[in-house]
């Protein structure tokens, strides 16, 4: 009964061997993937960081790789960037009244940028006879996204933070029409995209400094 059990002595030496050599070859992998270079860097003073594989970081040193999908229809992204627009248009006007003068300063470029590019964006979207919301109906939408003061939090505080958020959303929108098949949107989203990230990043920076 105990010999229908046994292996021969040379199975079990080719069957050592095979593992030995499996978890050799499993070994030689992870340390590959360990020895990867994932080496973060930071970029100059208010400029963002690279991640080291081609991503990027915020000055907060939040991650700010792409989270967007593509294949955005193109009716969606004009609608969702001109209401987002609109909001921080909404933000920016209130902030000329209440915030302090380094806020002022920033919300009047803020309110220049954003118009500057609802028009672009209708333009486009008229050329390409796209059915899209009308400008106040997108303004209605944009009012539902404006801040609400926080206990505690001033003006100042409040106006960053939920610009910040608000152009963080901004970001993703320009990178997934960037990457759809758009024509000429994703075109201006791409042309576009540094100067919506620049923002992102300048107001991330204000928000880090109402904070402290």
């Amino acid at each position: 009964m105990q010999k229908a059990h046994l292996i021969p002595a040379c199975l079990a030496a080719c069957l050592t061997l095979t593992v030995s050599l499996g978890s050799t070859s499993l070994l030689a992998q992870e340390a590959g993937v360990i020895g990867e270079d994932r080496t973060e860097t930071t970029g100059p003073t208010g400029m963002p960081g690279t991640s080291g594989q081609g991503g990027s970081a915020d000055p907060t040193g939040e991650d700010l790789n792409p989270s967007h999908v593509t294949g955005i229809p193109a009716e969606r992204f004009v609608n969702e960037a001109t209401a987002k627009s609109h909001a921080l248009i909404e933000m920016s006007q209130a902030a000329l009244e209440q915030g302090s003068s380094d806020v002022q300063q920033f919300a009047r470029r803020v309110i220049d940028e954003q118009r500057e590019m609802i028009q672009q964006l209708r333009t486009l979207a008229e050329a390409d006879d796209l059915q899209v919301s009308d400008d106040a109906n997108l303004v209605d939408q944009g009012r539902t996204l404006v801040m609400q003061l926080r206990n505690g939090e001033s003006f100042d505080q409040a106006y960053a933070n939920n610009a910040a958020s608000i152009a963080r959303e901004l970001v993703d929108m320009f990178e997934s029409a960037a990457a759809s098949d758009l024509g000429v949107l994703s075109e201006y989203a791409e042309r576009t995209l540094p100067q919506v990230q620049t923002q992102r990043d300048s107001v991330a920076q204000m928000a880090n400094a109402a904070d402290d």
